[in-house]
């Protein structure tokens, strides 16, 4: 995968993280359009599948996985809403890190 093979090897930081993940969707941004607008999240989905070890420290799969939602809904708007603009992707790294996490177990 692409992205993922992109990512430093050293320890990240959610912030840089995320921007990163924003810069490859911005980057490839007609898969994203296409796939965002049928709500195919595959690729997000498997992103951040391959994430989860540094994420999800100390929380459920389930957990987590109610989390990954409320990040790919995040980057569904920054496609579908703001056509990936450049100038919005910082803004939507700060909403990235700051998503909470909302422990169900």
């Amino acid at each position: 995968m692409r992205f993922l093979n992109s990512l430093p090897k050293a320890r990240l930081r959610k912030e840089v993280i995320f921007t990163l993940l924003l810069k490859f969707v911005r980057k490839e941004r007609g898969y994203f359009e296409a796939t965002v607008l049928n709500a195919n999240f595959w690729l997000l989905k498997e992103i951040f599948a391959e994430l989860q070890p540094i994420l999800a420290k100390g929380i459920t799969q389930k957990t987590y996985d109610i989390y990954v939602m409320q990040q790919i809904a995040l980057i569904a708007s920054l496609v579908q809403y703001e056509k990936c603009a450049e100038e919005k992707l910082e803004a939507y790294v700060r909403k990235m890190v700051y998503v909470n996490v909302m422990r169900v177990d």
